[in-house]
């Protein structure tokens, strides 16, 4: 997967949750707000099916839960955890994840944008023999060619960084 791909594909809560499972992110932990109600009630006919806690216990892992939050993290019987992070930034957590342990893919110079940057050869017209120009007026057309050379290296890199800002933040 490359990055387009991965910013393509991951656009929800639950593509990140999917992703997460995969490849073992904290992320996999993450419940939703409408499955945290389930989650506390199915956490709570275990206790009572097992019997192994009394119910001041229970009431007690009930009054510590947060409430409010939109995310959860689950990790263990009654922990839930709110998750503080918004959405983007648990999906650029995750990407840093699968990047730094290789799970995402270098693009393709060829794929990675849109924009198409002409390059132009020069031409010399007479070879250093064959000319009768004085040698200053050479070095200033040289000047000038590498004038026009840097100015045009400029726009070039001004298009790739226009182009990067585009994939990165998707604007």
């Amino acid at each position: 997967m490359t990055r387009t791909e991965f910013y393509e594909r991951v656009d929800s809560i639950n593509d990140i949750i999917e992703v997460a499972c995969d490849y073992g992110h904290w992320a996999e932990t993450i419940i939703t707000e409408d499955e945290f109600d389930s989650r506390v009630d199915s956490d709570l006919y275990d206790a009572v099916r097992d019997g192994d806690y009394t119910w001041d216990e229970i009431r007690d892992y009930l009054n510590d839960i947060p409430t409010g939050y939109e995310l959860y993290t689950c990790d263990g019987w009654l922990s839930y955890d709110p998750v503080t992070m918004d959405i983007g930034e648990i999906r650029d957590d995750l990407f840093e994840f699968l990047w730094g342990n290789g799970y995402i893919d270098e693009e393709d110079e060829e794929d990675s944008c849109d924009i198409d940057i002409e390059y132009e050869e020069l031409e010399w017209e007479c070879d250093a023999g064959e000319c009768d120009i004085p040698v200053n007026d050479l070095l200033a057309s040289s000047q000038e060619t590498f004038q026009e050379a840097k100015s045009k290296a400029e726009e070039r890199q001004k298009k790739l960084n226009e182009a990067f800002q585009v994939l990165t933040l998707g604007e």
